[in-house]
């Protein structure tokens, strides 16, 4: 499978002197050198009559207040402008506007799945999907639609780590992979999701995110069938752990495994004696929210589990299987 990261529309800062702001130290040398040019009494009263609005936490002057409240969020990330196709957020109408085009100007087409292009250089790599024509990873198998994304990813395997971020020093091997690093220094998170108003630092984790209110579940078990799917790659791959018997996580205690880590934590109070959900009713604990569920129920008298036969409803679910055998040996008499 391939690998692939579509390219990112990354929004750069708005351009200061179209919002009518600027540094003060070019604010001053532009008074400086306008008093050294041959200028009107009247111009030079009206440079001297403009005040800028200085920001607080850059030093940055804007012409006005309108200006300043613009540019404020690029320290608050705050993006009210969100694209209702894919959900990305900008500080600014203009740059949402540029960011339309992306989706509205695709004048290359594929004739084999119909899917559209801004430039044809996307489309050429788009069509060796269909080909079948890859450049492959002799290290780990992956394969690549371009040559050029191969040579990105044999840095991963070189060590090779070009892209320093200035902030804390951390390096990395693409250029993508530190852009999306920095939006943890500056709060950035460009990706709304229009459903819920919830962002995120990356489109991936918006796609992931989505899922949610779509209930889409695109990764089935192979072993199980499409009866069981996931929303997440990663959660499918712990359930096949229970198919394969791996349990890669152990107690140090007692020696029992368990599929997952936050198993294995359930698991550790019982040795604690730890009891982390109390009942806000009556100050019960118990070791798992899952126990404290059923036992709120006893106050709240709710009994979710229906038995489709008679129609008598159970608090538990091991309830209902115990009471369906009474149904099932009326059945075999």
């Amino acid at each position: 499978a391939s690998t692939d990261q579509e390219s990112d529309f990354s929004e750069s800062e708005p351009n200061t002197e179209q919002l009518g702001c600027q540094t003060s130290s070019v604010a001053q040398s532009r008074h400086q050198e306008g008093n050294k040019s041959p200028v009107s009494e009247s111009q030079s009263s009206l440079v001297a009559e403009t005040k800028f609005v200085k920001c607080d936490i850059c030093g940055k002057a804007c012409r006005d207040k309108s200006n300043l409240k613009i540019h404020l969020r690029v320290h608050s990330g705050e993006r009210p402008y969100a694209c209702k196709l894919c959900g990305k957020a900008f500080t600014h109408t203009g740059n949402l506007n540029a960011h339309m085009r992306s989706h509205v100007e695709k004048t290359h087409s594929c004739k084999t799945c119909g899917k559209s292009f801004a430039k044809v250089g996307q489309l050429k790599a788009h069509r060796k999907i269909h080909s079948g024509f890859s450049f492959p990873c002799e290290a780990c198998g992956k394969n690549f639609h371009t040559q050029k994304n191969l040579s990105n990813h044999m840095l991963i395997h070189a060590g090779v780590k070009p892209f320093p971020c200035e902030t804390c020093g951390k390096r990395f091997s693409q250029r993508n992979n530190l852009r999306v690093h920095m939006r943890t220094h500056t709060g950035e998170m460009p990706f709304l999701c229009v459903t819920c108003g919830k962002t995120f630092y990356t489109s991936g984790h918006l796609s992931i995110h989505t899922r949610t209110h779509s209930g889409e579940k695109p990764y089935s078990c192979d072993t199980c069938g499409k009866q069981k799917s996931f929303t997440h790659m990663s959660t499918l791959k712990v359930h096949m752990r229970a198919h394969m018997g791996e349990r890669p996580f152990s107690c140090r205690t007692c020696g029992k495994r368990f599929c997952t880590k936050s198993n294995l934590l359930v698991h550790l109070r019982i040795h604690t004696g730890e009891k982390a959900y109390t009942c806000r009713t009556c100050g019960k604990s118990f070791t798992q929210i899952g126990n404290l569920n059923v036992h709120v129920r006893t106050h709240t008298g709710e009994k979710p589990y229906p038995c489709w036969v008679c129609g008598k409803f159970f608090s538990r679910g091991s309830s209902l299987r115990v009471h369906m055998r009474t149904h099932t040996n009326e059945k075999s008499r």
